[in-house]
């Protein structure tokens, strides 16, 4: 009886030796907000002109446990909000307030690199080098194209959205080149139509001062097929930073998108500036679109900086939507 009580005591001794459990919780996220305006955009009711409160703010709950052997579990669920009770942010874009409804999921990762299930950002990575808080290209939604035939897409490039019901792989670091591989499936199948699903893969190499990437992204619906293309590239001197990103779109109708912006970027102690510069055009029609975006920022601590913004947006035959936005960014 005694050997058995000591072989089992024993046993739980070394049971955390095999499950190198060392599982942790990170919260992190921001909030901004501040005062914007909006100008009046007579061919756009959407745009009227306005002053007020605007910001967005963002939570995210994070872990990684160690599994042992090198493998290592990882999850996330990200919460996006609006800061002025209005359910929308100052793009603008809707924020209903479920519970991850940034990003969640949950996956492996290792020495094979990363692989996870879920909600989360696509791999697809335009708009890599915006640094703008409000006003870079993922703030260029407000100019509605669709009378002119554009079918989907009013953001110049943009930040990664978000997708459902995805799979993605992300390769290890290898000597500075990483790559991913993403797919996702609607919930829209209906009796006559199969589900909406997205393909897309990402290549980068990232040195210490430049970068190199292209992503492709093949998007299934009913009507068709969407296929979009993306390069960026660009390179840091000191305090000085300029990148050129270039992106085609070909929608359904053979209907085609092209567009090609710079950011440019430069420190002063503790003021950053930075330029964003995009041109947008049509296959199905002579109309071009001008983007102009300017920024300035002081940051208080590495944590917190007040910030102006301004941008400029017109499309050939439209009222340019100009929008003014001054306001102070924390993050934890």
């Amino acid at each position: 009886m005694q050997k058995k009580l000591t072989v089992a005591l024993m046993a739980t001794m070394l049971a955390p030796a095999a499950f190198a459990d060392s599982g942790n919780v990170t919260i992190s996220g921001y909030v901004r907000a501040g005062v914007q305006w909006k100008n009046k955009m007579a061919s756009n009711a959407a745009d009227a002109s306005e002053v007020g409160v605007d910001g967005r703010g963002e939570m995210a709950f994070s872990g990684t446990e160690d599994l042992g052997n090198g493998l290592s579990a990882v999850w996330i669920v990200r919460q996006r909000f609006a800061m002025d009770g209005s359910g929308y942010d100052e793009n603008g874009k809707s924020r209903d307030g479920t519970f991850g409804n940034d990003r969640a999921y949950v996956g492996l990762k290792g020495g094979f690199g990363q692989m996870v299930f879920g909600r989360g950002y696509d791999n697809f990575n335009d708009g890599k080098h915006d640094q703008f808080v409000v006003m870079g290209a993922g703030g260029t939604g407000g100019n509605k194209n669709a009378a002119d035939g554009k079918a989907s897409g009013t953001t110049v490039f943009g930040r990664p959205g978000s997708t459902k019901n995805m799979v993605r792989y992300n390769s290890p670091n290898l000597s500075g080149f990483t790559g991913s591989l993403q797919w996702s499936t609607g919930e829209d199948k209906t009796a006559t139509t199969k589900a909406t699903t997205s393909t897309s893969l990402r290549l980068d190499y990232d040195a210490a001062d430049w970068d190199i990437g292209a992503g492709y992204e093949k998007l299934s619906q009913s009507a068709g097929s969407t296929n979009t293309y993306n390069l960026t590239g660009g390179a840091k001197f000191g305090d000085f930073s300029a990148y050129a990103e270039y992106q085609r779109k070909k929608e359904p109708g053979n209907k085609t998108t092209k567009a090609f912006g710079v950011y440019a970027y430069y420190t002063i102690g503790k003021v950053d500036l930075g330029l964003f510069a995009a041109r947008e055009k049509y296959s199905f029609n002579s109309n071009r679109r001008s983007i102009l975006s300017l920024r300035a920022a002081y940051n208080l601590s590495k944590r917190t900086s007040a910030f102006i913004e301004t941008m400029r947006d017109k499309t050939t035959n439209e009222d340019s939507r100009n929008r003014f936005f001054i306001g102070m960014r924390h993050a934890f």
